[in-house]
């Protein structure tokens, strides 16, 4: 072969390349735009309605939204970001772990996570009361799924913030 088919190939392999990453960071922004909306509709929902707003269980399936959100956000802002750094051609630029972890979407990504663990945890607790102590669980008032809620949401705040 000569050298200008060799160079014809290399660069379609990287026009290949290029379109394949770009394809991959845009994929992010459907998703985290469509579950921040969707979750930003439930939240302004339970908010709105007081009759939601008073009921244990859905207090819980709200800061699990919540935690959702902010992950869907986190994920919305990554989309956004590694589809500029791959249009500015800036892709082979190495970063710090340092430098990764103190963009936006690294830290929601580190708590959203760690959140959305604890609230899922806290649904299948609440769930699992309030089936084993029915009459107990409606006579706590609306003072316990907040605490439950607090004292989660706070762990999964220390332990996102621990190791950095």
């Amino acid at each position: 072969m000569n050298y200008s088919v060799m160079t014809n190939i290399q660069l379609l392999q990287e026009c290949f390349e290029f379109r394949a990453e770009i394809l991959k960071a845009v994929a992010f922004l459907p998703f985290g735009l469509g579950s921040t909306v969707c979750n930003a509709i439930l939240i302004a929902s339970i908010v709105r309605s007081e009759h939601l707003r008073t009921r244990h269980e859905i207090q819980v399936i709200c800061a699990l939204s919540f935690a959702d959100f902010v992950e869907a956000l986190a994920t919305l802002i990554a989309g956004l970001y590694r589809s500029a750094v791959i249009l500015a051609n800036s892709i082979d630029i190495l970063f710090t772990p340092l430098q990764c972890m103190s963009l936006p979407h690294s830290w929601a990504w580190r708590w959203s996570d760690f959140a959305t663990s604890f609230m899922l945890l806290a649904l299948t607790l609440d769930r699992f009361i309030s089936v084993l102590f029915p009459l107990r669980y409606i006579a706590w008032g609306p003072t316990y799924p907040r605490i439950v809620i607090g004292l989660l949401m706070q762990t999964a705040d220390d332990l996102a913030t621990s190791e950095c």
